[in-house]
């Protein structure tokens, strides 16, 4: 095997390994950018418009003229 192979093969070897980094880094930031926007999904979401309405009860008071009598 001459120089001129050699040096091509560790270029290629270089690049096959670059190649698979650049693969690993890719297939993290779409797990990241996926929960990302799940988290923005369920931060704009409309509010539930699900409650309970309690109406204030106020107790009759002693003051009051249907007391007095």
């Amino acid at each position: 095997m001459g120089l001129r192979e050699r040096i091509e093969e560790e270029e290629l070897r270089h690049a096959f390994d670059q190649n698979e980094k650049l693969v690993n880094a890719l297939y993290d930031a779409r797990e990241q950018i996926s929960s990302l926007k799940e988290e923005v999904d369920k931060l704009t979401a409309p509010p539930s418009t699900y409650g309970v309405y309690r109406p204030t009860w106020t107790a009759p008071s002693t003051s009051s003229p249907r007391a007095a009598r």
